[in-house]
């Protein structure tokens, strides 16, 4: 039996595409928030002394002394995606990507009348997916077994995803006494996601017979909803300490769009019958659940320098239907054509420990390392297997997450500087391996690859008082 390597490629990518384009939904720690807090990956729970404090403790803002504007001006991130043993050992692929990351926006402000009370403003993005794999490829051999003689063959297979979700915050916080606060931020939320799956193949037969196959599904939704954080601080003379409650969203509006298309033509004698099926659908019913969170940390002071623990336990979402489709039927064949996207999410609990070691007034430098444990659950079915039900988060890898950097402190503004990797890898069944002298069959599930997702994060941000602030100062 003779195959193209390249057609190899094609099927491989069926296979394990969609594994590829997962989602932040299955991993809660991934963004960072704030200037020190950002170096701490999220282990600033107990202990956070800049205005990241409205997204991980409210209730630390009514102990901050000097509360600054925050902007997190540029963080670039450099992406890539390494595919390991993909159709036989030591045959892989890697993709890399550049960009900037738009990140964290806050500020303070105060109410006359309420004296005491502190507020502020923040906008942040917690999910940021901008994702589209590619792949184009010709050749000519005997590709398909059941065209007779040797074919050209042509395929185009794109895979992307799009999520963005954007909160806009706004923080209450009251210190109870001196060392005792509590605070709540209020977060309307908007959430953004497109995804899609596009398969071409066609063949041209020795008899000069085109055979053409073309699968496109994809579907679209734009959410708005309500959350809030609910946090405790406090500070003692041997450790300051913080506990945080996230509660589920509440959903105003959800809209979605959906969009099938599968055409067949195949040559004469072909084995599979022509196929024509179209379906566009708007204005449809869709939900997006987030899970109730419970978080703590512990800063201890190590003289002028600080150790911080941080964990975070995040509940189930039971299995619900994110997108259903109206059933439609096939023009050509009188099939009834389903879908539905589903999604459920299992608890997971995720750690942080950071350092902060001071050097100087002007100077402190920061490290640290943090989980992100995966909540998608295992044997789930991927988005472009052309199937009546595919689940929304697909990608079940544990992420780890390491920070350093340092902080320069001036009494005009303070600048950070520093890098945030984040990696991790899961296994695949790989579907294809080259036939040897023993074993025809190209088919082998018992042989594995490798997918691996690398992430850096190369970090400048910058925060300054209010001009009232330095005035006090002069």
């Amino acid at each position: 039996m003779s195959f193209n390597f390249s057609y190899r490629w094609v099927i491989f990518l069926l296979a394990i595409s969609t594994q590829t384009v997962f989602g932040q939904d299955g991993h809660y720690w991934t963004q960072h928030y704030g200037t020190r807090s950002i170096l701490l990956s999220n282990s600033a729970i107990g202990g956070v002394k800049d205005l990241g404090a409205l997204y991980y403790n409210p209730g630390r803002l009514g102990l901050i002394e000097n509360p600054a504007f925050l902007l997190n001006a540029d963080v670039f991130e450099v992406t890539r995606i390494r595919l390991k043993d993909a159709v036989d050992e030591g045959v892989g692929r890697t993709d890399t990507d550049f960009g900037s990351v738009p990140s964290f926006v806050a500020g303070t402000f105060k109410i006359k009348w309420l004296e005491g009370h502190f507020f502020g403003y923040s906008i942040l993005q917690r999910q940021g997916i901008d994702f589209d794999f590619n792949f184009r490829d010709e050749s000519y051999g005997d590709v398909i077994s059941n065209f007779p003689g040797e074919e050209y063959f042509g395929a185009n297979i794109d895979f992307n995803q799009k999520t963005k979700e954007d909160w806009y915050s706004i923080t209450w916080s009251y210190p109870l006494k001196e060392n005792l606060s509590v605070g709540v931020t209020t977060s309307a939320t908007r959430l953004s996601a497109d995804k899609g799956a596009l398969i071409e193949l066609q063949a041209l037969s020795e008899s000069n017979e085109v055979a053409q196959y073309l699968f496109d599904r994809n579907y679209s939704m734009d959410q708005f909803g309500l959350l809030w954080k609910i946090g405790i601080a406090g500070e003692s003379r041997l450790f300051n300490w913080g506990v945080t409650l996230t509660t589920p969203s509440i959903q105003i509006s959800s809209k979605g769009k959906y969009n099938y298309e599968e055409y067949f033509s195949g040559i004469q004698g072909s084995v599979n019958p022509d196929r024509f099926t179209t379906s566009r659908q708007e204005d449809i019913e869709t939900d997006y659940k987030r899970p109730l969170a419970i978080g703590g940390g512990i800063s201890f002071p190590l003289g002028k320098s600080e150790l911080h623990l941080s964990g975070e336990w995040y509940g189930a979402v039971d299995r619900y239907t994110l997108l259903e489709a109206e059933p439609h039927v096939s023009q050509s064949s009188g099939d009834t054509v389903r879908f539905a996207l589903i999604d459920n999410l299992q608890s997971v609990t995720n750690f942080g420990i950071g350092a902060q070691v001071y050097i100087s007034p002007k100077l402190s430098t920061y490290m640290s390392v943090s989980t992100d444990f995966s909540a998608a659950p295992e044997n789930i079915t991927n988005f472009s297997a052309n199937e009546p039900e595919a689940n929304n988060s697909v990608f079940s890898a544990d992420f780890y997450h390491f920070a350093a950097g340092v902080v320069l402190s001036w009494r005009r503004a303070d600048i950070t500087l520093g890098t945030a990797y984040t990696g991790g890898d899961q296994d695949f069944a790989r579907p294809v391996d080259f036939p040897d002298e023993d074993n025809d069959n190209i088919f082998n599930p018992d042989d594995t690859g490798v997918f691996r997702w690398d992430r850096l994060r190369v970090v400048f941000s910058f925060s300054f008082p209010f001009l009232k602030d330095l005035e006090d100062q002069q």
